[in-house]
């Protein structure tokens, strides 16, 4: 009986599941059994796969199938990108936030002196103070019933959920590309100290979000196409109890790009500034992938990554700031997120066609101290 009922379940399942592809052509494809066995089999052949009987429950097997059909190698969560940006009125309690896809990456900010937070997938939920704190994001929301119902858990501590504050946050994730898919572009600019300073980029279109990093004593910012902005908030940090930048700062998305003004920030004469920008977009091709890692604490440690990436941005599991590292920047090895202080030197040691290799410095690379990468291939060069 149970053989008849197991492979009943077998059939279903592959009805519903798609694989998560791994390297060398092995394709892992992963089932519910309500038997409580676990059960590994392996066929060989040009269509080799292995099956696993989860013994898991129902909910956690829809959260596994419904990570977009996003693909799984040694341990990094990847495929074609995702992004969603929006608002929310906090509420300090609990809340399902919907968004449509199982996250990888959430940012969510307040226009007023709240800090907001920084959260993955595999772990890291950084706020004002740079410890992980566990009541900022409570993890990812599955609908039982609908996809479009799938989101995250906003907890009820302040930095994301202060009562009455109005939050900007955006999400990547990751699918197979039967989801809209996302532009990217890396890029740099020198400052001028000039208003307006235009930065375009020919045929990208109005971006939904744009990050800005200076290679100086300047703190990141980042800015997304929702209607929180007024004329009296023009950007956020990240992950500082400060109030958004008043002006002067990114003051407007345009056509093909963004225009900043003169504030410190973004626009120091003679200072380089790197920035991303991210459109959602039909024809988006960019690559994204979450990984987590441990440290090592000596050079030449190498991190495989499906791609080579164009953006990366680090939550450590320590008491450690976040970094962000572009592959348009010309000093230093990475930059701290919030902190405003010139790029470091002993982080990232250099990107590779598949990965990225570090120094030996213990900011990302302290011994047994996990990381969390999230890194995105730009499609537009």
């Amino acid at each position: 009986m149970a053989s008849i009922l197991q492979n009943t379940l077998n059939q279903y399942w592959e009805r519903l599941t798609t694989g998560w592809k791994l390297g060398g052509g092995v394709t892992t494809k992963r089932y519910l059994s309500l038997l409580g066995s676990v059960d590994t089999e392996i066929t060989g052949g040009a269509s080799q796969y292995t099956r696993t009987y989860l013994s898991e429950n129902y909910t956690v097997a829809k959260q596994l199938r419904h990570y977009q059909n996003a693909y799984l190698d040694n341990g990094c969560i990847h495929g074609k990108a995702g992004l969603a940006v929006g608002t929310y009125g906090g509420n300090a309690t609990l809340r399902n936030l919907i968004l449509g896809h199982v996250p990888l990456f959430f940012a969510g900010k307040s226009i007023t002196a709240v800090a907001g937070a920084l959260w993955s997938y595999y772990g890291g939920n950084k706020g004002g103070a740079i410890a992980n704190t566990a009541d900022y994001c409570k993890g990812v929301y599955v609908d039982a019933d609908s996809d479009s119902y799938n989101g995250i858990k906003i907890g009820s501590g302040a930095a994301l959920n202060t009562t009455t504050a109005g939050y900007n946050f955006m999400s990547l994730f990751a699918h197979d590309g039967s989801m809209p898919g996302m532009k990217a572009y890396v890029g740099q600019y020198t400052g001028d100290a000039t208003n307006p300073h235009a930065i375009s980029v020919a045929d990208f279109g109005e971006p939904d979000v744009v990050i800005i990093k200076g290679e100086g004593a300047q703190s990141a910012v980042f800015r997304t196409s929702n209607e929180v902005y007024t004329a009296g908030t023009e950007c956020d940090y990240f992950v500082i109890a400060t109030a958004s930048l008043a002006s002067q700062g990114i003051e407007s998305l345009d056509a093909n790009g963004f225009t900043v003004g003169t504030n410190a920030t973004v626009n120091t004469n003679a200072v380089k500034y790197n920035y991303i920008m991210l459109k959602s977009d039909a024809s988006g091709s960019a690559n994204i992938c979450l990984k987590q890692f441990i440290g090592q604490a000596g050079d030449g440690n190498h991190i495989d990554l499906p791609f080579k990436p164009s953006f990366m941005l680090f939550i450590p599991g320590a008491s450690t700031t976040p970094m962000m590292w572009f592959n348009s920047q010309t000093a230093g090895s990475t930059s701290y997120v919030s902190a405003a202080t010139a790029n470091v030197t002993d982080a990232v040691q250099s990107a590779d066609d598949y990965g990225f290799t570090l120094d030996g410095g213990i900011i990302l690379n302290a011994t047994n101290v996990p990381c969390n990468v999230i890194a995105i291939e730009a499609d537009i060069t």
